[in-house]
């Protein structure tokens, strides 16, 4: 059965996923900024003849990053803009996780994640790749030549940037929704208020009137005989 990790095991595990592979990797994650150890270790797999396929939202590659995916051919880059899922797996083991691929999250986060084995999970690694295929299917490729890849902290700025300028414009029209939901709720309420008031000048009124009726059927009452 699937195992769980934490903080250090879901480094390691990922580590292995690269290392132990021997046909394909597949690395799925929002965000990428490959640490320079995984790099090393992704280049390894390549000369292996391993397939490699990246799958991302925003990236931050460096100048040699950018050169490698560029020189390599048993690569696939997909960009999903709606992705926020962190999976990473080769041919029999698969890391499901809340880390994402840079050095900052193993650094300064706690991290949990649970290992999959084909050979002892099989309906859940099925599962879990069938996702991935639907992913890819809804994702850009990407040609490495072609397409403008990521470089450097500006490019991931300028769309944390726009990522910002979004909330802005998302918060913007929740503020206006509010705005207007709460001033149809006050008219509401003054309404239901002047009802009320209304309402409650009728009882009086009529409780007045039978307070007089009854005093006046009181006073014609005869006198008892002594």
């Amino acid at each position: 059965m699937a195992a769980f990790l934490t903080t250090d095991g879901v480094s390691s595990g990922i580590k292995k996923v690269i290392s132990d592979a021997e046909s394909q990797i597949t690395l799925i994650s929002p965000e990428f900024a490959l640490p320079a150890p995984l790099f090393e270790q992704l280049k390894l797999a390549q000369k292996k003849g391993v397939d490699i396929t990246l799958v991302y939202d925003r990236a931050n590659f460096t100048d040699d990053q950018r050169l490698w995916i560029i020189e390599t051919r048993n690569l696939h880059l997909y960009r999903f803009r709606a992705l926020h899922a962190n999976c990473y797996f080769n041919d029999d083991r698969m890391i499901i996780t809340s880390m994402g691929l840079n050095e900052y999250s193993t650094r300064n986060y706690r991290e949990m994640g649970i290992l999959v084995r084909r050979g002892r999970d099989k309906e859940l690694f099925k599962k879990a790749v069938i996702e991935t295929d639907s992913i890819l299917a809804a994702a850009k490729e990407l040609d490495p030549i072609k397409d403008d890849l990521p470089s450097g902290e500006s490019s991931l700025a300028r769309e944390l940037v726009s990522d910002v300028e979004r909330t802005k414009e998302d918060i913007s029209d929740t503020v206006s929704f509010l705005k207007d939901d709460l001033e149809r709720t006050m008219a509401d309420i003054r309404a239901g208020a002047d009802f009320l008031k209304k309402d409650l000048e009728k009882t009086l009124e009529d409780l007045n009137t039978e307070i007089t009726l009854r005093s006046k059927e009181t006073g014609k009452k005869p006198k008892s005989e002594s």
